[in-house]
């Protein structure tokens, strides 16, 4: 769908946009540390257990921006098919105003005949 609306912006003279940007996903470091971390629970000091809880504090912090991010990126994907749907219905519209206008007064018997 997006590749339609795009295809459909660029015909209307709206700016490209490039809705293939992929977002990087690093859930893989979180395994791979809880499972470190649950391996090694009973020899933990406090300092480690303080830059423990202050990166689970910043790991959920930074979730939460990439939370956001994509919702202010699926945001603008909306609000830029809302525009190209507006100017496509808005010349559809005007194709259909003109056309119907121009049938019904040529339709008239005696338009153009001077009295």
């Amino acid at each position: 769908m997006e590749k339609v609306i795009s295809k459909m912006g660029s015909f209307f003279g709206m700016k490209k946009m490039n809705f293939s940007k992929v977002e990087p996903k690093d859930d893989i470091d979180e395994k791979i540390f809880q499972e470190t971390l649950n391996e090694n629970e009973i020899n933990l000091d406090s300092d480690f257990k303080r830059l423990v809880s202050i990166d689970m504090n910043l790991s959920n912090i930074w979730n939460e921006i990439k939370e956001r991010a994509t919702d202010e990126t699926r945001e603008i994907k909306w609000k830029y098919a809302a525009i190209v749907l507006d100017r496509f219905f808005f010349y559809v519209t005007l194709f259909y105003s003109i056309i119907t206008f121009c049938s019904i007064i040529l339709s008239i018997p005696n338009l153009y005949r001077s009295n």
